[in-house]
């Protein structure tokens, strides 16, 4: 049997809130690193804006964690499909983005998504729709 592959796992419970809790922290950390605070600076974004944003994000951030089934492979949290795995380079780079930015229009775009309904049949462990959830159920129950 090949270890290097991960088995997929919805968080859910007390994975959620302790998710949350990391990623708080770790978005708190990026808007108070010094190389953004110099980027916002560059930018005309006041300290003020910035809070706005980190608290926006936040608000996102708990959508996506609550109503999007995230998935964990390994060490990496997939919040869903047009985030990129936490935790990564690519999704502090996106947290920062969001949090340097006041004007949204000029926010890098890196995603084409492309999404199923909720009657896919099939269960993909890195999808967020029902499709998962519905199997994990029926799994659970037997």
């Amino acid at each position: 049997m090949n270890k290097s592959v991960r088995t997929p796992k919805n968080i859910t419970g007390l994975g959620l809130i302790a998710l949350g809790a990391r990623l708080a922290s770790h978005s708190l950390l990026i808007m108070l690193d010094r190389r953004n605070r110099a980027i916002r600076r560059y930018n005309g974004v006041s300290s003020l804006d910035a809070l706005f944003n980190f608290l926006k994000l936040s608000i996102l951030k708990y959508v996506l964690v609550k109503y999007r089934h995230p998935v964990q492979f390994g060490e990496l949290a997939v919040l869903d499909s047009t985030m990129p795995p936490y935790p990564s380079p690519a999704f502090d780079r996106r947290i920062a983005n969001y949090i340097n930015t006041f004007d949204m229009t000029r926010l890098p775009s890196g995603i084409v998504a492309v999404s199923t309904t909720n009657s896919c049949p099939y269960s993909c462990a890195f999808c967020s729709t029902d499709a998962r959830r519905r199997y994990d159920l029926a799994k659970s129950l037997g």
